[in-house]
């Protein structure tokens, strides 16, 4: 299998309470970005954690110095973590992932060589057994993704590698987990390649997170605002394609 070329990559994690696996995380993907990237950055982004979530996160920081470490003083949602982590990065490719150990970190290398033919790597969740509100809020999606967006990607919530001109062209309100939905829309209206790849799902080795009323809270946000994103996408103002 031939190799892939190397770009430079950003890859951000978003953490909330995962002490227990957010150096293993961080080690690993720095591991494997010292083989797919010929330069890398990583950014970690504790969502106000009342763990030590930050210190075991501080400690790779001190190990590796492409980790750099980002903390919201108080719990803000996945949804701003998520911009946060696209806007602070900067490299030719964009990827996050989360703190729980849940993404098989290895699936990256799959990822870079997807991108000799794709602006956009989807990955989608193989065996996934996780909570059911979870399953119920990705399903319903799923389908008004596919009704009102013609986003046919099977998992829009996990995990995906972005071509830096996808975010400079993409401008982005949500501050919910919408943000993906909307990257994801705008992308392919601007005519981006989209490529979906499995990965290995590992149900999370701690019950950390956000919990199953924060799971509540924020699917209810999301839903609320995927709707109105649905109508102003299809009948508001049209953005011309950017390539």
């Amino acid at each position: 299998m031939s190799t892939p070329p190397k770009h430079s990559w950003s890859v951000f994690i978003f953490a909330y309470n995962e002490e227990k696996t957010v150096h293993e995380v961080i080690t690993e993907l720095v591991e494997v970005l010292r083989d797919i990237a010929n330069d890398f950055e990583v950014t970690v982004i504790d969502d106000g954690s009342t763990d030590g979530t930050a210190q075991a996160a501080q400690q790779a920081v001190a190990q590796f110095p492409e980790v750099r470490l980002v903390r919201h003083p108080v719990n803000l949602g996945i949804g701003k973590t998520l911009a946060d982590g696209y806007r602070l990065s900067t490299k030719e490719i964009v990827c996050g992932v989360p703190a729980d150990g849940e993404f098989a970190i290895q699936c990256l290398r799959d990822g870079a060589r997807a991108l000799e033919q794709a602006d956009l790597v989807c990955f989608y969740r193989e065996g996934h057994r996780g909570p059911w509100v979870r399953r119920f809020l990705t399903r319903s999606h799923r389908v008004l993704n596919r009704l009102f967006l013609g986003l046919k990607v099977r998992d829009v919530n996990w995990i995906k590698i972005y071509k830096r001109w996808i975010l400079d062209a993409v401008p982005v309100r949500s501050r919910s987990p919408l943000i993906e939905t909307e990257l994801l829309a705008q992308a392919l209206r601007r005519g981006a390649r989209i490529v979906e790849l499995p990965s290995p799902f590992s149900l999370r080795r701690q019950r950390g997170g956000a919990g199953l009323t924060g799971t509540l809270i924020n699917g209810v946000k999301m839903t609320t605002e995927l709707l109105l994103f649905c109508v102003r996408f299809r009948w508001g103002d049209k953005h011309e394609p950017a390539r």
